[in-house]
């Protein structure tokens, strides 16, 4: 009964963390609108004003232009968190797994750049790919094997992702050149390891009745 209590704690909790990131990355969302108008604005007076009687006329039109870039740039990201936060809402429902696997490489994107490693996702044998399951722990999944591929010391320069479905299951396969971590929903082994960070990831993957191989 306590182990139960435990779960329904933690799923609340997540989803409690999934809200409130939301409701801030709208606020934040709402800021950069008002920065994005008001650089558009100051544009505009730069544009009709006497350039001349303008200091640094050009200086300042490059500067404006570089904040709309930046505004339209964080944006995106905040979109990536806003739809990361949404993620955690439900411990299980219906996703197009095309989806979550291209959320998670723009949001793991920045740490495989630090590495000098580029990610990218390969198109799937079926354009949507239904499941019900959490997204949040798919995405903790597949996060967890992309570190785990930049963390090998073999020398790589890039990491595929893809997605298959066939009648039996569906599988999530994720290579570079030196090796290949597979996450397969509907098989229910669990690969024994030494390797904590995949130790951790055979768990995840046990808890939705899948497998990483």
């Amino acid at each position: 009964m306590k182990r139960t209590d435990d779960r329904l704690l933690k799923i609340k909790e997540i989803a409690f963390i999934g809200k409130v990131t939301a409701s801030l990355s709208h606020e934040i969302k709402n800021i950069l609108a008002t920065i994005n108008e008001s650089s558009g604005l100051v544009g505009d007076l730069l544009i009709k004003g006497d350039q001349k009687k303008i200091p640094d006329f050009t200086r300042l039109a490059q500067l404006n232009i570089n904040i709309q870039e930046q505004v339209k740039r964080c944006v995106k990201v905040i979109k990536r968190l806003n739809r990361f936060a949404h993620s955690m809402d439900e411990e299980a429902s219906y996703s197009d797994l095309n989806d979550i696997i291209l959320l998670t490489v723009d949001i793991a994107k920045r740490l495989a750049r630090l590495k000098g490693v580029g990610l990218e996702t390969i198109p799937t044998n079926n354009p949507i790919i239904n499941i019900h399951d959490d997204p949040f722990k798919i995405e903790q999944i597949l996060f967890g094997c992309i570190e785990y591929l930049l963390d090998l010391p073999a020398k790589k320069n890039l990491i595929s992702i893809t997605a298959r479905q066939n009648k039996d299951d569906t599988s999530i396969i994720i290579s570079d050149d030196s090796s290949r971590v597979s996450p397969s929903c509907g098989d229910n082994g669990i690969e024994k390891t030494s390797d904590l960070q995949m130790t951790f990831l055979n768990i995840l993957m046990n808890e939705i009745g899948g497998s990483v191989n």
